[in-house]
């Protein structure tokens, strides 16, 4: 799903019209609501509401992706804009084989193999925020780096669960 968004993206940032970045920003909306309708379903079970919440997470993070490139008027400018690059996106990569896929994430100039990350009943994504973004950089970086990260901040504010949200979604234990 993640190589799926970033594949949309991509192919809406290298379109001609410029208005495909914003056609998609509409698609993702109507995706959203369809998401909004199946966790309303009083027949869910548990399990399915708690993965169907955490899909409302993750489409809100790729619409606040989208928003924010159409703010900048991203749309057709080619997918070498810092407001793209300065995303965390996830690439496939078929080898000769048909089940030889190659799984990587990319964040500014930094590429790295995917580890593939557990999704099960107890994943529950990272919102989005201006620093819950800015934080992931800076871990990846500092993964990249082979150094350590240390985030100073009032006790209970979610330094952990950022830490931990971000290892799982690059695939890290």
């Amino acid at each position: 799903l993640l190589v799926e968004h970033c594949a949309a993206i991509e192919v809406c940032l290298t379109a001609d019209d410029p208005k495909q970045l914003v056609k998609h920003q509409e698609r993702l909306a109507e995706e959203a609501e369809q998401v909004l309708k199946m966790v309303r379903d009083e027949f869910l079970l548990s399990s399915e509401r708690h993965k169907v919440s955490a899909m409302i997470t993750l489409t809100g993070t790729w619409r606040s992706i989208v928003d924010s490139l159409v703010a900048e008027g991203a749309g057709g400018q080619g997918v070498n804009q810092f407001a793209w690059k300065s995303n965390l996106r996830f690439y496939a990569e078929k080898g000769l084989r048909a089940k030889d896929i190659k799984c990587t994430f990319s964040v500014c100039n930094i590429t790295k193999d995917y580890g593939y990350s557990y999704v099960g009943d107890d994943f529950t994504p990272l919102v989005r925020t201006s620093g819950t973004h800015a934080a992931q950089m800076a871990l990846i970086t500092a993964h990249h780096l082979g150094s350590g990260g240390w985030f100073k901040g009032p006790h209970s504010s979610g330094k952990l669960e950022v830490v931990r949200c971000t290892a799982n979604l690059i695939g890290l234990p």
